[in-house]
């Protein structure tokens, strides 16, 4: 039982007993201040900036730019299991969000924490420790602001303009605050009834009142919630963290209720922090169940792809592939996505149906295996990142979303399980016969679309388009204008005039594969109405007419030639799009790094079989014509052309059309060097960066840009080599693992 120090008073201390609530209102007062401050910048204040400002505006956009993609990283625990296959890498928080963590939040409260003294009182009979009361109120002051940003369908985002993958970084950040505090509320306790009575004052006093017993349970739901979720276990054991991270969230709710006991004003703030869990459960449920259709049983169809089906060079046809399948996943969907963004998918397959005969060993499998990868495909959701582009008329009833899973080298993996078992489940009866591609139709339900590249704000038609006073004018310039403001608006890259600049490595390529059709497509049909209008042509085939990028290019990093087998259709769709257009193909460039070396025959053997018995000097410059063609195998390709290697295959294996990208071999990509290079040659003021791939890649990208923006805000603009000046360099980066 908390006993107030108004029935026994101790007026030693500085901070009364019934003042305790101040410090949680302080703390939700600004959590929600922050908030609305992003929101008033977002909708109000970044609309009604000019697109050329001032010196020290650009200088202070490219800081705050800087401060959000540099990183700090943490010590992690588990730093002694790093080896050679599995690296661990540390925990990190962007500065600019360690910095305002610290400004609002962890250096004024733990400063309040500590600063009143004493921080006990004479006896506990008068009443609760000080500090301990302090520091429970104001980790209650957290709930409403961490139920609020753990959201992934997050209101938030819309409101402030702030990434979802932002505020779950806050999230995090924020419930680790809240473990401390709730640390330092917790000690006192335990350390004034040692004091007082040793261990047996201490179990009196934890059985006297459930408040104690209450208590407990919530630290260690807290305690669990936090400590699991650094990146070591989040990116090992996605799905086993999501699975428990849910329940132990509702038990930490739960407990908090009966341990506040309404004492003061608590149960306020577990009122919000109720209503926020709640208002996350119905939007998710809702979207969920719009989307997936979920009670007409939406079926996607699900086909697999032998990456091997690409081979547009000898050289490769005699490598082996490093990877595995690629699945494609159709779904038939009401949802509405916008590039770039991911989804979840929960899949319920099909029991395999056995075949007799011949076929019958093909199709044999274990019951046993199914049931388990039924439960993990229905149980747990799968990130992937939609490829495909939307519907072009908004208001179509259906739109087909495309998902892309590339098999991994190790069967015990999802994705190699899921290619495995469509197999089976196919209709197709040999694929190895008869050339056709395993198919088959599931039930499936879709959670999302997550993630955006760009948020509507209440003033976009000041900011990207004619005012809506102008809707009513009927001549056709004003429609022309308007219409490819409208298209402008389809892809966040239209307006980067000086160019956009994709670095891909690996399957990260699905991140990049909506954003660039979208772009080619929405530049592509702006161009064909301008032409149609008969305005602005020359701007148009320049590639600066309003604001739309000068240059695109594309460069993807994979580990062996194959594996352009799993973006392949698309690429080609937009180079086609590209060629098609009056810029002409030298407006989208692309160019794939092979790093692995291709497969080259063993000189020994192929010595032998060309020289048979020749003499020994005969032999001796075959050797080393042998030598100089692997050597030149395994060179980088600089300057050649894809027009150099020979025809490809699409994913189905029927096509011969020749390659339009730029493939280099044995060449790692230097990111600094490629965005220097691209930012040197841009045409215009505004250049767009887009990173997706492994971490390593990624990171490396990152860093280039960082110093790119460093340059900005030290006014070096116009040293990196682009005429106009450089004034904005924009990234977009894909963050999983949320």
């Amino acid at each position: 039982m908390v006993i107030s120090p108004l029935e026994h008073p101790n007026k030693a201390t500085g901070d009364p007993w019934a003042t305790q609530p101040r410090y949680a209102n302080a703390m939700a007062a600004t959590g929600a201040g922050l908030i609305a401050l992003w929101a008033l910048h977002h909708h109000i204040v970044a609309p009604l900036l000019p697109r050329h400002r001032s010196s020290s505006s650009r200088r202070a956009t490219a800081l705050a730019r800087w401060l959000s993609s540099r990183t700090i990283g943490f010590p992690s625990l588990f730093s002694r299991t790093k080896s050679e296959s599995s690296p661990v890498r540390p925990s990190t928080v962007a500065l600019g969000v360690l910095l305002l963590m610290s400004i609002f939040f962890l250096v004024p409260f733990t400063v309040a924490t500590f600063a009143i003294m004493p921080y006990y009182r004479t006896l506990s009979v008068y009443g609760s420790p000080p500090l301990a009361l302090r520091s429970g109120f104001m980790a209650l002051g957290t709930m409403p602001f961490l139920y609020a940003t753990s959201a992934k369908v997050s209101y938030l985002n819309a409101l402030t303009g702030v990434k979802t993958e932002t505020w779950l970084v806050w999230h995090a950040w924020g419930g680790r605050f809240c473990l401390f505090l709730a640390s330092v509320h917790t000690i006192p306790f335990i350390y004034q009834a040692l004091q007082e009575g040793g261990t047996a004052q201490l179990a009196h006093v934890f059985q006297s009142d459930n408040i104690y017993t209450t208590g407990i349970l919530s630290f260690v739901a807290l305690f669990l919630l936090v400590l699991p979720s650094g990146r070591f276990i989040r990116e090992r054991w996605y799905a086993l963290w999501l699975t428990l991270h849910i329940p132990v969230a509702l038990i930490f709710l739960t407990a908090m209720w009966v341990h506040c006991e309404n004492i003061l004003t608590s149960w306020r703030f577990m009122y919000a922090a109720t209503f926020f869990y709640l208002l996350n459960i119905a939007l998710r449920l809702a979207r969920m169940l719009q989307n997936s259709d979920f009670l007409m049983n939406t079926t996607a169809e699900l086909s697999v792809y032998p990456v091997a089906a690409y081979r547009p060079s000898a050289s490769a046809s005699s490598s082996t592939s490093s990877g595995g399948a690629l699945t494609r996943i159709v779904v038939p969907t009401m949802a509405r996505w916008q590039p770039g963004q991911h989804v979840y998918i929960r899949l319920l397959p099909s029991l395999p149906k056995r075949r007799s005969g011949a076929q019958a060993s093909a199709t044999s499998y274990s019951l046993l295996a199914f049931i388990r990868f039924w439960i993990q495909s229905a149980a747990h959701s799968h990130p992937f990142t939609i490829v495909s582009l939307p519907p072009e008329d908004r208001h179509a009833p259906l739109g087909h979303m495309v998902l892309l899973a590339r098999a991994t080298e190790k069967q015990s993996r999802w994705t190699s399980r899921l290619a495995h078992w469509v197999r089976l489940g196919s209709s197709a009866a040999s694929v190895a016969d008869d050339g056709s591609v395993p198919s088959v139709q599931w039930t499936v339900i879709v959670d999302g679309p997550f993630g955006s590249t760009s948020t509507p704000t209440m003033l976009d038609a000041i900011r990207t388009g004619p005012s809506p006073l102008s809707l009513a004018d009927p001549s056709p310039t004003a429609v022309h204008k308007r219409h490819l403001a409208a298209l402008q608006a389809r892809s966040p890259l239209a307006r980067h005039d000086g160019g956009v600049l994709f670095i891909c490595g690996g399957s990260g390529i699905t991140y990049a594969l909506g954003l660039l059709l979208e772009l080619v497509w929405a530049r592509s049909k702006a161009e064909g109405l301008t032409i149609v209008q008969g305005m602005e042509g020359e701007k148009m085939k320049k590639g600066t007419g309003d604001g739309w990028p000068g240059k695109v290019r594309f460069v993807w990093t994979v580990r062996d030639e194959s594996h352009i087998a799993w973006a392949e259709d698309q690429l080609r769709m937009a180079a086609e799009l590209a060629v098609g257009s009056k810029s002409g193909p030298q407006w989208l460039e692309i160019v794939v790094h092979v790093t692995g070396a291709p497969a080259v025959p063993q000189l020994d053997s192929a010595v032998d079989a060309e020289t048979g018995s020749k003499s020994e000097k005969e032999r001796s410059a075959a050797v080393e014509a042998a030598a100089a063609a692997a050597e030149e195998a395994v060179m980088p390709i600089l300057g050649r052309s894809s027009s150099s290697s020979s025809s490809s295959s699409s994913l189905d294996g029927t096509s011969t059309r020749q390659p339009p990208w730029q493939i280099r071999h044995g060449e790692r990509m230097d990111a600094a060097l490629v965005l220097r290079e691209f930012v040197s040659s841009a045409d215009g003021c505004h250049v767009g960066l887009v990173v997706c791939g492994p971490h390593s890649l990624a990171d490396d990208a990152s860093r280039a840009a960082e110093a790119v923006q460093m340059d900005i805000v030290r006014g070096r603009g116009r040293g990196l080599g682009v005429s106009a000046g450089l004034e904005e360099l924009e990234v977009f980066r894909e963050d999983f693992g949320w």
